[in-house]
């Protein structure tokens, strides 16, 4: 099975990039709402949180101080975004202003 980034703009995948981990989106709604905004997908807040927990997220998005080994921290949460990506390429798509 390949995994593929969810990170708007971002096409990493594990058959390009075998070596590279990727991770769920967390299954706890509060998590998944501090997320989505930070990912660039903010329109997927109406979706059921089942549905988004299956969802990967790449770990070219994540500082090392947010992984313990393979997994990620408890408290980890996406924090690296190269312009394009993630809430850097939705600004000109999403008003932040009215969230």
């Amino acid at each position: 099975m390949v995994n593929y980034c969810c990170v708007f703009c971002c096409d990493n995948n594990s058959r390009d990039k075998p070596k590279m981990n990727f991770f769920s989106v967390p299954s706890d709604p509060s998590r998944q709402i501090s997320w989505l905004p930070l990912i660039g997908r903010k329109e997927w807040m109406l979706v059921e949180p089942n549905v988004i927990a299956r969802k990967r997220i790449c770990s070219a998005h994540f500082s090392p101080a947010m992984i313990s080994g393979s997994r990620l921290k408890k408290e980890a949460i996406p924090d690296i975004f190269e312009d394009g990506r993630g809430f850097r390429g939705t600004m000109n798509l999403f008003d932040f202003t009215t969230v």
